[in-house]
């Protein structure tokens, strides 16, 4: 503990609020707005849509993504407590006048979350790869057969015909282990070839 806590690097609070505020700056920048505003009105363009609807999980609520998150061996001067709210991801504990994010104390919810990962993780390691899944996911995203309502985004043009992007999906095996992705298939997709794509079945 006590070598630990040698190491520590303290942040003065007029350090830290600076860099959190150019890291606000920097992500409005880069999305054309406040992250809470841009998630409300971006449905139709294909980049900052995937952002909030693909990434919701782990951003939770899209403000978030403009506010610093300091790394575990970093504390932070205290301040305010509703100010530093505003600035960082989280709230870290306050103790000898500064602020620092502990690893070890995270939510029991954010620790079931982990714990499956882990498990996800450590039961895929036991599976033989697949190497001939040649990016389908992708594809299947966009899968427009079956009659279907037309997928996503299909303001824009894709490199390929709608019907020659099917009959790639039609005539190949989704062998895809790209388990989040999923989520995001055409229904029909879902079912091609009558092979049943199962995320599920890498973890058993």
């Amino acid at each position: 503990m006590a070598s630990a806590a040698k190491s520590l690097v303290v942040l003065p609070r007029a350090e830290w609020a600076a860099r959190a505020a150019a890291h606000r700056t920097r992500v409005a920048d880069l999305l054309g707005g406040r992250p809470g505003d841009v998630a409300k009105t971006c449905a139709a363009d294909p980049f900052l849509n995937f952002v909030f609807t693909y990434y919701k999980g782990d951003l939770g609520k899209p403000a978030r993504l403009e506010r610093l998150t300091a790394p575990a061996h970093v504390a932070l001067e205290a301040g305010g407590d509703a100010e530093d709210g505003k600035l960082l991801w989280r709230r870290p504990d306050a103790a000898g006048g500064v602020r620092r994010f502990d690893p070890l104390g995270v939510s029991a919810p954010r620790l079931a979350a982990l714990a499956r990962g882990r498990e996800v993780l450590s039961a895929t390691s036991t599976k033989p790869p697949v190497w001939s899944c040649y990016g389908l996911h992708e594809w299947a995203m966009v899968y427009g057969g079956g009659g279907e309502p037309p997928p996503r985004h299909q303001a824009l043009p894709l490199r390929l015909p709608q019907h020659r992007v099917d009959a790639v999906v039609d005539s190949n095996e989704l062998r895809c282990t790209h388990f989040d992705a999923f989520r995001f298939y055409a229904d029909g997709a879902k079912l091609c070839g009558n092979q049943i794509f199962n995320p599920t079945s890498m973890c058993a």
